[in-house]
Order: C-alpha cells, then structure tokens, then sequence
C-alpha cells in the first residue's frame, strides 16, 4: 500500500488493526471466490468431457 493510502493517526489502534484487516481481506476474499469457482467451472467440464467419452 502506498503511503498516502495510509489511515490518519486519530485512529484508535484497535480501529486501525480492523481496518488494516479488513482491506487484505478485501483482495484476499475475491481472490479465492474467483479461484473457487474457476475449479467448479473445470470439474464441470471434466464431467462433462468424461460422460460423453462414455
């Protein structure tokens, strides 16, 4: 994170904690939803390949 994204220092450190959090949880969420569903999507295909191989 850049500097000028930084909180301001009247910010309780409890505050500051939960929001340091909450902001890598922000980028961490997305990022294993979109991985989660990327493997649903090819095991979709997989089946779908393997039952027609039958």
């Amino acid at each position: 994170m850049s500097d000028e994204k930084k909180l301001p220092g009247n910010v309780n450190p409890e505050r500051r904690e939960f929001l340091e959090r909450l902001t890598k949880g922000a980028f961490v969420v997305p990022a294993v939803l979109s991985v989660m569903m990327l493997n649903q999507k090819l095991n979709l295909t997989t089946a779908n390949a393997q039952s027609n191989a039958l």
